[in-house]
């Protein structure tokens, strides 16, 4: 069977595009329990001739994922593109964003994968090849006779460890392209699915039931052993959550002799309590963590879930100094902010002396937690205004002087840094890199290009 598989581009959105664009892991590792199929794939992102993919191409089954809520219309206009293109091909959507709210996909294509799609779609697709009815497998939501049907909740993977590797080679073609940072290009590797903690905003362990599973660290040495780049993006949402198997990971690097340069998540609490964890982390080549300090006082960590506090945030950025381990601190503007709010956040960002931030609006993803408790609060359904950057919900401040204290704040904490870090991660310094660094930040800094979105129609 021919399988096409395809990354939507992200739609129209102020976000991280400027740097990261890493590989679309998710169909990877779809690609990679399909070995028995036909496949070619797509990245929207960098090559957006879909018509001429689909015509070249002919695929019986085209699956699209949807791991953001950015993407979802332009999810949409692929699934248009397709029936007109290809009106026979069997069509499969699947992703974080799709699986936590089919109903934005119900009618637009054959099938919503709620499971993990390496087990779904193997069993999907030998049904839709053999002609036979897929209605009995779990984890399917579609239409039949106008009317919803959930096939029922399928069990998560238990052991990760026995999971097919991922096939990078369907997406060889772009490999060079890929960057996180100034990680060119790089490679993704996923050594766990879910975190043990509960953050309100957070989608990820709603898309994982609240369950913490782990790949054992022989099977993440082999997995960095065929990362064909130098660089390596851990993609776990908590890369340290479990410290005896995160040692254990570092010394299996150290002992094999690997020379590459690693990036990860983590949480301050566990860097706090565990230094002699970074410092082997550090001699297996561990250069740099994105730390999600969230915010400068326990009042909104624990409006925000966090189950941390601000004396661990202090000693984690003190253990990681001690070993030389460039941090990147994330922060969320809480839409209830005051202007004296902002300078404290401030304030606490140059306290931190971190070398680069990154700076976005509490958003209530479609799924989550927060999205329930403040659904009757949201002022825009947009999805294209869901990218971190806008707010969604009534800020205390008028919406243009909120804007204007949220780029006034993202100038003076972190312009430079950034500036610096987008010339160095798409590939080559050019003169074309600098003119878009120029009108990225020129964007990103104008409290008149977040109002636009919100005059901005919804696409159809």
């Amino acid at each position: 069977m021919k399988v096409a598989l395809i990354q939507p581009s992200q739609g129209h959105y102020i976000g991280f595009h400027h740097v990261a664009l890493t590989e679309p892991l998710g169909l990877e590792a779809v690609a990679g329990a399909l070995a028995s199929h036909d496949l070619c794939m797509l990245d929207m992102r960098l090559d957006r001739n879909l018509e001429k993919f689909l015509t070249a191409n002919k695929p019986d089954a085209v699956g699209v994922a949807i791991p953001f809520t950015t993407a979802v219309y332009a999810g949409q206009a692929v699934l248009k593109t397709v029936h007109r293109v290809l009106p026979k091909a069997f069509t499969f959507v699947g992703g974080h964003h799709a699986a936590l709210n089919p109903s934005d996909f119900l009618g637009r294509c054959d099938v919503i994968v709620a499971g993990e799609g390496e087990e779904v779609a193997p069993e999907l697709l030998a049904r839709v090849e053999a002609g036979e009815d897929y209605s009995d497998l779990k984890g399917l939501t579609f239409l039949k006779d106008g009317e919803p049907v959930f096939t029922g909740e399928r069990s998560l993977i238990s052991d990760l460890n026995q999971l097919p590797l991922v096939n990078r080679k369907i997406t060889e073609p772009y490999a060079e392209r890929y960057f996180f940072r100034d990680m060119v290009p790089v490679t993704m590797i996923e050594t766990a699915r879910g975190c043990p903690y509960r953050c309100t905003f957070c989608s990820v362990w709603k898309f994982n039931r609240g369950r913490y599973r782990q790949k054992n660290p022989e099977r993440v040495l082999e997995e960095i052993k065929l990362a064909p780049t130098k660089h390596i993006l851990f993609s776990d949402d908590n890369f340290m959550s479990n410290v005896s198997r995160t040692e254990r990971i570092a010394q299996l690097i150290k002992e094999s002799g690997i020379k590459k340069s690693y990036g990860c998540q983590a949480r301050t609490d566990t860097i706090a309590k565990h230094p002699d964890m970074i410092r082997r982390l550090r001699d297996a080549g561990l250069r740099w963590v994105l730390i999600g300090f969230e915010s400068f006082d326990e009042e909104h960590l624990n409006k925000l879930n966090k189950k941390n506090n601000v004396e661990a945030n202090m000693e984690a950025v003190k253990v990681l100094h001690d070993n030389d381990i460039e941090i990147w601190a994330a922060f969320i503007v809480d839409p209830d902010f005051g202007r004296n709010d902002f300078r404290l956040l401030q304030k606490y960002i140059r306290k931190l002396k971190v070398s680069s931030c990154q700076i976005t609006v509490l958003t209530p993803l479609p799924g989550t937690d927060l999205f329930a408790e403040k659904l009757h609060q949201l002022t825009s359904k947009n999805y294209e205004l869901f990218d971190f950057f806008h707010a969604v919900l009534p800020t205390k401040l008028p919406l243009k002087q909120f804007y204007r204290e949220f780029c006034k704040l993202y100038r003076r904490v972190s312009l430079i840094s950034n500036i610096k870090m987008a010339f160095k991660s798409p590939s080559n310094f050019s003169l074309d890199n600098i003119v878009q660094g120029i009108q990225l930040y020129n964007n990103m800094l104008r409290a008149k290009s977040y109002l636009k979105g919100h005059f901005r129609a919804e696409p159809k």
